[in-house]
């Protein structure tokens, strides 16, 4: 599984790092072309022929490459590299939106990739921020249930992770319970849950749950964390919480009206990243996007088009920090 070395292009705030993006053949130093071969075939499980088609070059010369990188020890756990275009993407993604860190990945060569692509990023990049007496909170998602893959298994004193969202009323791998225990088990971590659904019935109904004891702890365990990690969901039928049955078409409807972008923990954004004022943000039980402005660490791993003004909406009202994402969300926020 690949990851990059970092450059210091900006001492301030964070470094700018990059995975393989996507370039013209002609334009790849030796390099670069090596290190996309491995990477698309590899990470994104492309045959042979499908990366000699990807980057422009014959299959023999694509098998001769894959020999070449083993030999040499660039195949290890990660791939050891930098790309230039993504790394000076992600330094302008940190000057423009004051970012503490930013990971540029590449666009993969199968859209339904982007969320493996991403989370594996996330979760190296979780592994290397890790340590003892860490304190980690995270949200849910098939980003962030990828993002697993690519977390280093470690034994961690006195740490602990916290689910920043309620559950489902029925089991899917990407639940907030399911990703928290996940790493907690991978960390030997304790776990906190926010043991309520990430929607209530009614307003009055989450206020019941939200006052009580323990999920007052869980709340104040999130604002004291030292790294979070989070996601957020975009507008159209793909949304998770759409497929899940948890938005229905009249939520929708009313979302439209108030001009939502998207989602971050449950909670939908206007464009200016404001929480709007509308029935389904009054009954989400978890915890407040202004929550994670008291975290010295956020990590909004996310990307796509669809994602692109949500994701913009968050890091504008200084939700987080730290930005993952794939080359062409990349330039799309660039541009914004």
């Amino acid at each position: 599984m690949p990851s990059t070395r970092t450059h210091d292009l900006k001492e301030t705030k964070g470094r700018a790092r990059s995975s393989i993006g996507r370039r013209r053949t002609d334009a790849m130093s030796r390099e670069d072309q090596r290190i996309r071969v491995a990477w698309f075939y590899y990470i994104e499980g492309l045959t042979q022929n499908e990366v000699a088609k990807r980057v422009g070059l014959s299959r023999p010369l694509v098998n001769q490459i894959l020999a070449t990188c083993r030999a040499e020890g660039l195949i290890q756990i990660r791939l050891d590299s930098d790309i230039s275009s993504c790394t000076q993407l992600a330094a302008q993604l940190i000057d423009k939106y004051d970012l503490l860190d930013a990971v540029v990945t590449p666009a993969p060569a199968r859209p339904e990739n982007l969320a493996r692509t991403i989370g594996l990023q996330a979760g190296f990049y979780l592994s290397d921020q890790l340590n003892h007496d860490l304190q980690i909170a995270i949200g849910w998602g098939e980003t962030l249930w990828q993002s697993l893959k690519g977390v280093e298994r470690q034994n961690l004193r006195n740490s602990s992770v916290v689910s920043m969202l309620g559950g489902l009323t029925r089991y899917a791998e990407i639940s907030a319970y399911e990703t928290a225990t996940r790493l907690a088990d991978m960390l030997s971590a304790h776990c906190y849950y926010m043991a309520a659904p990430v929607y209530t019935d009614d307003a009055r109904t989450r206020e019941l749950f939200v006052q009580q004891f323990m999920l007052q702890e869980v709340f104040s365990r999130v604002r004291a964390a030292d790294i979070a990690l989070c996601s957020v969901g975009q507008m159209d039928a793909q949304a998770t919480l759409r497929r899940l049955e948890l938005v229905g078409d009249d939520d929708l409807a009313d979302l439209k009206a108030h001009r939502a972008v998207g989602d971050l923990l449950g909670h939908y954004l206007d464009a200016d990243g404001n929480v709007i004022d509308c029935d389904l943000n009054s009954r989400v039980v978890a915890a407040h996007p202004a929550d994670l402005r008291n975290i010295k660490r956020v990590v909004l791993a996310s990307g796509g088009h669809a994602k692109t003004a949500v994701m913009i909406a968050a890091l504008r009202a200084r939700y987080a920090n730290v930005l993952i994402t794939d080359e062409e969300t990349a330039e799309l926020m660039r541009q914004a």
